[in-house]
């Protein structure tokens, strides 16, 4: 690492140091959970209370980042700022780890721009700050591409088997990287000799015997608790009904007639399928069911498929950073700090495109390249057979970042020397890459705004339900805002002034819900309830 490359890591390191302080300070931000963060929280506590073998069902979320939190909480390590402290740390080691992989694959000059490109990409510093799994996630893989990519010669064939735990790793994290490992064996069997040789493929299967070991000892435990052959989890076939059926949006959106709430989520969906099948089911039977309903309507409407999957691209490329948990134009409300991280995806993008034309032109797509091409196609995949997220885009945009510093070590280099290094298929990578920025930003649906009324309503109820009632009336009446048609948020915010005797909001509050939705109970209760207060209020 030259002095540019550590000088530019300094910088990104204090920015992200800076955004964890200000997180810490913060009143109750760092342990306010919600959705899969609640999640993570709960089966970290059950790994320490029940141990791994615990329970009767095959995992529904992937178990390593909940394994090790639990580690944390184990030796000690249990406050809440402590994980975030350590992904704040993992999260500076990928902005290096981008730098060195563009090093690598595109010579010195690519590295910096790198670093500071992830570095200072607003959602993956802001994640690092949330009980999410999806740095330690993007920290395994980079790791893995790294010691796939290293230098030819037999040292680098014995990484290829390092390569393959740590990959394996990487799908307890996120399950949907099984889709990259077929095509990373064949980079392997690539690099160790080329697909005519014999001993080549015995390196390829090498390593996904690797992937495998990674993975075996979860497959051991779901199989001995349920009796069922689960490789990860058994939430795959759920996940991918609520992200292909007729209401699907190509974002995360309910499944018709279920809760949101993910840690009930399975439950719910459990009793609709043994209501229907009219008896007992398993967890695993559970989500092949809705698995095979996907797949009906994927079958019998093609037409609808096709655009769904096309919407979920779009959303893909799409600058806005939508979300389901965590909305970065809320989160720089919270910690201003994060606006020191201003480098859209647009522009990560652009400079990708651009960086891969031109090296791709002048030089030909390297096997390296091909690999980071291929990651970036199968995440692109995984959006397309499920749903669009602003963090499951993270990891690509790792490797996007890599991509990107040769973009930018290019222009340099033609402004330099005042263009006497431009060629055609220089002006035809910058048309190419204006051409996918346009698309970036164009404007596709109001789904981030909306998204970041929901965060605030998810705030409110963890807020509210630990007793910090002032705080979550905040924080509903910020949701409100957004959400003034959703009857739900008006009977939450109902709840919550009453709880600090703000009696006449309250019921204004469960007036507009019981309008929304007469058929609530628990609007029309809160009416009576609140009417009575106030009446006794008043006295005789």
């Amino acid at each position: 690492m030259n002095r540019p490359e550590r000088l530019c890591l300094i910088v990104v390191a204090a920015i992200h140091t800076l955004h964890f302080a200000w997180t810490a300070v913060v009143p109750g931000l760092a342990d306010l959970y919600i959705l899969d963060s609640r999640v993570y929280d709960a089966m970290a506590n059950d790994f320490l209370a029940q141990g791994f073998f615990a329970g009767d069902e095959a995992f529904g979320h992937a178990p390593l980042y909940p394994l090790w939190l639990a580690a944390l909480r184990f030796v000690g390590l249990d406050a809440a700022l402590f994980p975030l402290a350590l992904q704040v740390g993992l999260g500076i080691l990928n902005a290096g780890l981008v730098g060195g992989l563009a090093r690598r694959i595109f010579g010195g000059p690519a590295a910096a721009p790198a670093i500071v490109l992830y570095g200072l990409y607003g959602p993956a510093a802001m994640l690092e700050t949330k009980l999410m799994a999806t740095t330690l996630g993007v920290s395994l893989l980079l790791v893995a591409l790294w010691l796939l990519v290293r230098d030819e010669g037999e040292a680098s064939r014995r990484r290829f088997l390092v390569a393959g735990l740590v990959l394996g790793a990487a799908c307890l994290v996120r399950p949907n990287l099984l889709l990259f490992v077929p095509l990373a064996a064949l980079f392997v069997v690539h690099r160790a000799g080329g697909l005519r040789s014999a001993a080549a493929w015995g390196w390829g299967f090498a390593f996904g015997l690797a992937v495998v070991l990674a993975i075996a000892p979860v497959s051991i435990r779901n199989h001995l608790v349920s009796g069922e052959r689960v490789w990860i989890t058994a939430h795959g076939g759920m996940t991918l009904y609520q992200s292909n059926n007729p209401n699907a949006t190509g974002i995360y959106s309910r499944i018709p007639g279920a809760v949101g709430n993910p840690l009930v989520l399975a439950d719910r969906l459990r009793e609709r399928a043994e209501a229907e099948h009219g008896g007992p089911l398993t967890l695993g039977e559970v989500d092949r069911s809705y698995r095979d309903r996907a797949l009906a309507f994927l079958r019998e409407d093609p037409r609808a498929a096709a655009a769904l999957v096309m919407r979920k691209l779009r959303f893909w490329f799409g600058n806005d950073e939508v979300s389901t948990e965590y909305s970065l134009a809320t989160e720089r409300e919270l910690t201003p700090s994060l606006w020191l991280m201003p480098i859209p995806f647009a522009l990560v993008l652009a400079l990708a495109v651009f960086g891969a034309f031109e090296c791709v032109c002048s030089r030909g797509a390297s096997p390296s390249i091909a690999l980071l091409g291929a990651f970036v196609a199968t995440n692109l995949a995984t959006v397309a057979i499920f749903y669009f997220s602003s963090r499951y885009r993270v990891p690509a945009v790792a490797v996007l970042c890599v991509f990107a510093g040769a973009g930018v070590a290019r222009v340099i280099e033609c402004v330099a020397r005042r263009g006497e290094t431009v060629t055609p298929a220089s002006w035809g990578g910058l048309l190419l890459a204006c051409a996918f920025a346009v698309l970036s930003l164009l404007p596709l649906s109001d789904d981030a705004e909306r998204y970041a009324f929901h965060q605030w309503f998810n705030y409110g109820v963890a807020q509210d339900e630990r007793g910090e009632h002032e705080v979550a009336v905040a924080s509903f009446e910020r949701a409100l805002v957004g959400m003034r048609d959703h009857w739900h948020v008006h009977l939450a915010l109902g709840r919550a002034y009453a709880k600090v005797d703000r009696l006449d909001e309250a019921l204004a509050r469960y007036r507009r819900a019981v309008e929304l939705r007469p058929q609530s109970r628990d609007a029309r209760e809160g009416v009576r309830e609140v009417r009575a207060r106030i009446e006794a209020r008043k006295g005789p």
